[in-house]
């Protein structure tokens, strides 16, 4: 391996290991939203149990977004990597 294509892997790792975090806090969040939203009482369901919902949606709506585009994002940059490695090795094709 090269010098270049060995920076370019170890930054790869730290970005989804901080990417897995993210959606684990997502999904920690989400978790809590639904609980606090099985606790509501009666009297406050209306509202308090709106904006619960609305925000738990939101979340899940924040968290397929996040997670479509940067896939999208590690596609296209494992994609360079690779093409980097073979015009450093001189084997691209």
């Amino acid at each position: 391996m090269t010098p270049r294509y060995d920076a370019c892997t170890q930054r790869v790792g730290a970005i989804q290991q901080a990417f897995d975090a993210l959606l684990e806090a997502l999904d920690a969040y989400e978790e809590s939203l639904s609980a606090q939203l099985g606790r509501v009482p009666e009297e406050q369901a209306g509202t308090l149990g709106l904006a619960l919902r609305m925000q738990r949606d939101g979340v899940r709506r924040m968290r397929n977004d996040i997670e479509t585009q940067i896939l999208d994002d590690f596609i296209r940059f494992a994609d360079r990597m690779i093409r980097v490695k073979h015009a450093e090795e001189g084997t691209f094709v």
